[in-house]
């Protein structure tokens, strides 16, 4: 996984959240990360981490996330295309 090389976030996150923070840099997806020590559910999106946040306002920002109109990506993904 692409993890981020931004040196300026917290020493206290680790691989996985490097990790989702990373994947929220390079496409446009939402991660959901659980911190392994705490259970801490964060969340991340285009290079930014959401942390620390009540489980309804968690629950309200996917929600946002998944209600938003789809955008196409012909042409994005060309595996199996025929050419």
């Amino acid at each position: 996984l692409p993890l981020t090389e931004d040196r300026t976030l917290s020493t206290e996150l680790g691989t996985r959240h490097r990790a989702a923070i990373g994947l929220s840099e390079q496409t446009d997806a939402v991660v959901v990360v659980v911190s392994e020590e705490t259970g801490t559910i964060s969340y991340t999106y285009g290079g930014h981490i959401y942390r620390h946040l009540p489980e309804d306002q968690i629950k309200e920002a996917l929600r946002t996330f998944m209600e938003r109109p789809r955008q196409t990506i012909t042409g994005m993904w060309k595996w199996g295309a025929k050419k």
